[in-house]
């Protein structure tokens, strides 16, 4: 199966500028459909993960006010934080999970996964205590904490269960204590209570603020270092047969599936570096598989703070503007964005063509000539 990444289902969660899939409208549709029609091409599935941030949603592009669980600060994002939602505003929320599903449905995804991981998506937060204060029913005892999630689940289920498989990316455990959903306390209880709603359980280690327990290379930790967390423990007997999945090095893949530690493997940066590695094992062709080397570049592309690209976007503006006749001046919007233009001018060697001035600075300059006059 090849599966997306978090898929943002409603303008209130714009992830921008971080590169994340939407399923907001019928473009969007349009727009996967693409990546399904090729995925199903190779004789394999293709999955999604519904995505609605709450606490974290920035919402740079589409200026809208996030709604969340309560009304907390958000732990990544300096100075955002969300309204607490009345239970109307649950039902809407909810309500985006059933139209998003229906869409990925008909885009053509075999697997809808109502994603709860990294501590960033609003089931997540309906669940651990630091995010959830309420005192109603969506609050305080676990059977409330979980209530939203298994009521998704089952809206999610009655929309398009009959045509695809319904998974959970469920995280928890981590070394954050103000965060953790223990694995031998609500993880297991939560997995038992929504079990009967779910055909593939997605299990990551980790929260957004320690991300290194979800994806430290194996250099720098020992392979399979979360198999205490899931295999003979209370979430793998609080599964039974049921799938799990779990991402994994590459070395121990075979390993975990003989062992029964794991029914499902799932690897995101071991396939951006092979995309035909499952192909590869089928075939037996291990000695012609490229492996991850774990340089983190796939997610500092994905955060903004790194590019595989050969051209930076600035570069890219000032070669464009090189490239129309008669202009000579460059103005940019932002202060902190002079400098990055500074360089880029620079290395398209155009110092002597291209004249860069801030908005501010034109400004002033027009209020002063007015003044003047």
């Amino acid at each position: 199966m090849v599966n997306t990444e978090y898929c943002s289902i409603h303008p209130e969660s714009d992830d921008y500028p971080h590169n994340g899939a939407r399923l907001w409208d019928e473009s969007n549709v349009r727009n996967l459909s693409v990546l399904c029609d090729h995925v199903h091409e190779h004789g394999a599935l293709a999955g999604v993960e519904l995505w609605f941030e709450a606490a974290h949603a920035a919402n740079h592009e589409t200026r809208m006010p996030a709604r969340g669980v309560s009304p907390i600060q958000s732990d990544e994002y300096f100075l955002q934080s969300c309204w607490e939602m009345d239970k109307d505003e649950i039902r809407g929320v909810q309500q985006f999970y059933v139209a998003a599903a229906k869409r990925a449905r008909d885009a053509g995804f075999d697997v809808v996964n109502v994603y709860g991981g990294h501590f960033r998506a609003i089931p997540h937060q309906f669940l651990v205590p630091f995010c959830n204060k309420r005192t109603d029913e969506y609050g305080s005892s676990f059977e409330n904490r979980a209530r939203f999630w298994t009521e998704c689940l089952e809206l999610v289920c009655e929309a398009v269960g009959d045509d695809c498989a319904i998974a959970a990316r469920f995280g928890f455990d981590g070394v954050r204590e103000d965060q953790i959903i223990s694995v031998q306390e609500d993880a297991a209880r939560f997995i038992a209570h929504a079990d009967h709603l779910v055909d593939a359980w997605d299990f990551q280690i980790g929260t957004i603020s320690n991300a290194e327990e979800d994806s430290t290379p194996s250099r720098f930790r020992k392979e399979d270092a979360h198999a205490d967390l899931v295999h003979g423990k209370a979430a793998h007997q609080a599964t039974g047969d049921r799938n799990r999945v779990i991402r994994e090095p590459l070395t121990l893949m075979v390993a975990a599936i003989q062992s029964g530690q794991l029914d499902i493997i799932g690897v995101a940066r071991p396939s951006i570096a092979d995309p035909f590695l499952s192909r590869k094992i089928e075939e037996g062709r291990l000695d012609n598989i490229r492996e991850c080397t774990g340089c983190k570049i796939c997610p500092a592309t994905v955060w903004g703070v790194g590019s595989r690209l050969d051209e930076r976007p600035s570069e890219n503006r000032i070669r464009e503007a090189i490239g129309l006749e008669g202009v000579e001046l460059f103005v940019v919007a932002c202060p902190k964005d002079v400098t990055i233009y500074e360089e880029a001018i620079k290395s398209a060697g155009s110092d002597s063509r291209l004249t860069l001035r801030e908005v501010t600075e034109l400004v002033e300059e027009a209020a002063l000539v007015k003044g003047a006059a």
